[in-house]
């Protein structure tokens, strides 16, 4: 069991160093905004997240609204 959650640590570690990386790596060949390199698109217009709810790992309910100004790493994931 140990050996899988190692394997996993070490496979999400090599994922966000790729994903980091990327960006940095862009900017260096000279691409203009490191979302070009992701092939991510900018909406024309900023607008605000909605106001999702969602319970926090305490226990508590929550809004997303009251993250604002914060960095906020969401992972959506599913099993079968």
């Amino acid at each position: 069991m140990l050996k899988l959650l190692s394997a996993a640590a070490a496979l999400a570690a090599a994922a966000l160093l790729l994903v980091a990386a990327v960006p940095l790596i862009a900017q260096a060949g000279g691409s203009k905004d490191p979302f070009d390199a992701l092939g991510v698109h900018r909406p024309a217009e900023p607008f605000p997240a909605p106001d999702l709810t969602f319970r926090a790992l305490e226990g508590r309910e929550a809004r997303i609204g009251d993250l604002r100004g914060k960095i906020v790493l969401l992972g959506f994931f599913t099993t079968t």
